[in-house]
C-alpha cells in the first residue's frame, strides 16, 4: 500500500515536472518570437524612414517638386530609429544638402545640370554634395539593415 502511494506521488511529481518544463520552454519560445517580431517591425520602420529621406533627395536631384512631407520630421524619425550614429549624422547632412540645393533651385540658380554647362560652380558643388550624402546614407543604411553593399556604390 505504501509502495502504491509512493508510486502515485512519484507519477504526480513527474507529471508536474513535465508540465513545468513544457511551460518554461513554451514561454521562452514565445518571448523569442515576440522579440523577433519587434526586431522585424523596427527594421521595417527604419527601412521606411531611410527610403523616405532618400526619395526626397532623389526628387530634388531630378528637379521635381518636393513631395509633401517635412524632411526634418523624417530626420527626427531616423534619429529615434537608427542604431548607428553615423546614419543619424548622414541623414542630417543629407537633409541639409537637400535644403541648400532646393534653395538654389528656388532662386533660379540651378538649371538642369546636363543641359547647362555654364551654371555657377557652387551650384554644381551643391549638387555633387547632395549626391555624395545620398550615397553615404544608402551605404550606411544597407549595412545596418544587413544588406550587402550595392554593386553601383
Amino acid at each position: 500500500m505504501v509502495w502504491a502511494m509512493t508510486a502515485a506521488v512519484v507519477v504526480a511529481l513527474a507529471t508536474l515536472a513535465g508540465v513545468s518544463i513544457t511551460l518554461y520552454f513554451t514561454h521562452r519560445r514565445e518571448e523569442k518570437r515576440l522579440e523577433q517580431e519587434r526586431f522585424l517591425k523596427l527594421r521595417d520602420d527604419r527601412l521606411r524612414a531611410y527610403a523616405s529621406l532618400v526619395r526626397g533627395a532623389e526628387r530634388t536631384e531630378a528637379g521635381k517638386p518636393p513631395i509633401d512631407y517635412d524632411m526634418e520630421a523624417v530626420v527626427a524619425e531616423i534619429e529615434l530609429l537608427a542604431e548607428d550614429a553615423r546614419i543619424v549624422r548622414a541623414a542630417r547632412e543629407l537633409a541639409d544638402a537637400v535644403s541648400v540645393y532646393r534653395g538654389l533651385r528656388n532662386d533660379g540658380l540651378a538649371a538642369e545640370i546636363a543641359e547647362d554647362p555654364d551654371f555657377p560652380p557652387h551650384v554644381f558643388a551643391s549638387f555633387e554634395r547632395l549626391q555624395e550624402k545620398r550615397s553615404l546614407l544608402i551605404r550606411l543604411a544597407r549595412e545596418e539593415l544587413g544588406h550587402r553593399p550595392h554593386p553601383v556604390n
